[in-house]
């Protein structure tokens, strides 16, 4: 009776501990999800930022995001791709920030 119990605690000990590991793994991949979205946000709300500066200083909207990025000191991170649509010089281009794939 004591070795069916001491097989018994142990197997509800292993059971346990795979659910706290599966909860732990799934948190973990719902944070990183949580923060790759923050990252495109924030590098979204810098591109406006840095779209209106230079409009604000030039008068004319830029041509594109290297431009941006050669004349303002804009920085884009590897793992994220702009699209950046210019219509003409005194309308705000439409930009979208997408991720690469891997």
């Amino acid at each position: 009776m004591k070795k069916a119990t001491r097989y018994i605690n142990f197997f509800i000990v292993v059971i346990v501990f795979g659910l706290l590991l599966w909860w732990l793994v799934l948190v973990t991949d719902q944070s990183a999800d949580a923060t790759k979205e923050s990252g495109k946000a924030t590098l979204k709300e810098q591109i406006g930022k840095t779209i209106r500066l230079s409009y604000s200083i030039e008068g004319v909207y830029p041509p594109s995001i290297e431009y941006l990025e050669k004349n303002y000191g804009l920085r884009i991170d590897e793992k994220y791709f702009v699209h950046y649509e210019v219509f003409a010089d005194n309308i705000m281009p439409q930009y979208e920030v997408y991720d690469r794939p891997d």
